[in-house]
């Protein structure tokens, strides 16, 4: 978060109310400047006092308690979970197909599944110490490739190729996500993107199109209700 972003003042009092109201917990600063954006993601985690991590995004909602995610065999199996984006090579976005340039300059082959939303991530720093080296370089190099070619947006895919690069093993999530919303007019409205747990189940409602403003600031009005269906992925 730039402090474009929001009042500045907010700047000072959210970490005291953080404390104050969810205590008790650390709170760091990152002061290196090549830290911009969501490069802060992949600083963290690797930054992160703790070997275990699970990074969630600030309008991540959790439905329940997350933490058994670090006692499944999932994780157990491999030290990572990681989670699919709505994307796939056959239907993208992001140009993220057989035919990129990508996988050249990776220089591995082709890989045929759905892209990677990184909006929940549970990782085993010990386990996976070259993967997170990888994606080290790929985040902090300058320049970064990635960007200048737009062979992937931000963050987002850069943690399973780290992987894939380093042939280091990883779960990502069989279910592809939902979309919880509400009906308008006779005709769905999503708003927020639905992850489930290894077993299916929903856990994460991240809240990517409609953003949360708390109603902190005096120019937006105190965020409303915006879930009501979920539309599931089907397949045919």
């Amino acid at each position: 978060m730039g402090k474009g972003s929001i009042n500045e003042s907010l700047l000072e009092t959210i970490p005291k109310r953080l404390k104050d109201e969810y205590g008790p917990l650390t709170l760091r600063s990152i002061d290196d400047p090549r830290v911009v954006g969501f490069n802060s993601k992949v600083y963290a985690i690797l930054h992160s006092k703790f070997d275990h991590v699970m990074f969630l995004d600030a309008d991540n909602v959790p439905v329940k308690d997350p933490s058994y995610l670090f006692k499944t065999p999932e994780f157990l199996q491999t030290g990572t979970i990681f989670w699919p984006d709505f994307w796939h090579p056959m239907k993208t976005i992001f140009n993220i197909n057989d035919e990129s340039l990508l996988w050249e300059m990776l220089a591995m082959p082709y890989v045929d599944m759905f892209e990677q939303e990184s909006g929940q991530l549970v990782i085993d720093k010990t386990r996976n110490a070259a993967a997170l080296r990888m994606l080290s370089l790929f985040v902090f190099h300058d320049p970064n490739l990635f960007s200048r070619y737009k062979l992937a947006h931000g963050d987002k895919d850069l943690f399973r190729f780290a992987w894939l690069k380093t042939k280091t093993p990883f779960h990502m999530i069989a279910n592809p996500p939902g979309i919880a919303g509400s009906v308008r007019e006779r005709k769905f409205c999503g708003m927020s993107m639905v992850q489930s747990d290894p077993q299916g189940e929903v856990l994460f409602l991240h809240r990517n199109a409609k953003k949360l403003t708390g109603g902190l600031d005096p120019k937006y009005e105190p965020d409303t209700k915006i879930w009501t269906h979920l539309q599931r992925f089907r397949f045919t």
